[in-house]
């Protein structure tokens, strides 16, 4: 049976002694930070409206930490003037060092791989004045969620249901993330027993404008975890573009 715990009554609560914090939104945002500690695997769906186009995926990632995951996605983009839907394939990975970013346009037939450092992938967040968002599925909602007034929480069986809306400054913040329209509400499901996300939807006034699922989630053990997982070769007849490397800032000291 879901029941809905609104704000007043969980304050209302709390000043009566009796412990109901768990029903918090900030609560189950704790336990959704909580899951990255552990490595995971978990197959992932995404939906997101273009504004005339639709774009979707389906792929896996295997996360051990910020530095090292494995990500491979196959997309699909329809709509937008294309007489058939365009289809490519992607993998992420994270050796420790760099991630490595290999696309394949099934259109055209043609393959390219790129690299970034990971610490200036940071840098750029930094710069940007943005969070340092990794592919773990809880860094993105939790970078939405800061955005996001949740005034309650709905609890069934299994899941945790929460849906917050975005303040008139954040909808002008994040309005460059969605081309489908303005965000206007955060929808986000989590497994009730590990805290874990089952999916989150970001829509406009009208619309979803993004839709990702989390499927077949199994936590792995790190001790038994093949590092192999995270490492990458530039397949034989790929081209292989180096990256540019970051202009340094310079110090007050330096000379020009």
């Amino acid at each position: 049976m879901t029941r809905l715990v609104p704000l007043a009554f969980l304050a209302t609560t709390l000043l009566s002694g009796v412990a109901f914090s768990q029903d918090a939104p900030e609560a189950w945002l704790s336990r959704l930070r909580a899951t990255k500690k552990s490595p995971v695997e978990v197959t992932q769906t995404m939906t997101m409206d273009l504004n005339g186009a639709t774009q979707s995926s389906f792929g896996k990632l295997t996360y051990m930490d910020d530095l090292h995951f494995r990500i491979t996605m196959d997309i699909t983009l329809e709509g937008g003037g294309l007489e058939k839907p365009a289809k490519r394939s992607m993998i992420n990975v994270g050796d420790g060092t760099w991630m490595w970013m290999e696309a394949n346009d099934h259109m055209f037939n043609q393959a390219q791989v790129r690299r970034m450092k990971l610490s200036e992938l940071k840098a750029m967040a930094i710069k940007q004045g943005r969070a340092f968002t990794t592919h773990h599925p809880s860094d993105r909602i939790l970078e939405l969620a800061d955005y996001a007034d949740f005034e309650s929480v709905e609890l069934s069986d299994t899941e945790v249901f929460m849906s917050g809306e975005f303040s008139e400054d954040s909808k002008g913040r994040l309005i460059n993330d969605f081309r489908g329209g303005i965000p206007r509400t955060l929808e986000v499901r989590l497994d009730r027993k590990t805290g874990f996300p089952k999916s989150y939807v970001v829509k406009s006034y009208h619309k979803v404008l993004v839709q990702f699922n989390y499927t077949d989630v199994k936590f792995l053990n790190p001790k038994k975890l093949d590092m192999k997982v995270f490492e990458y070769q530039v397949p034989e007849g790929v081209v292989f573009t180096e990256p540019t490397p970051l202009p340094s800032t310079p110090t007050p000291n330096s000379k020009k």
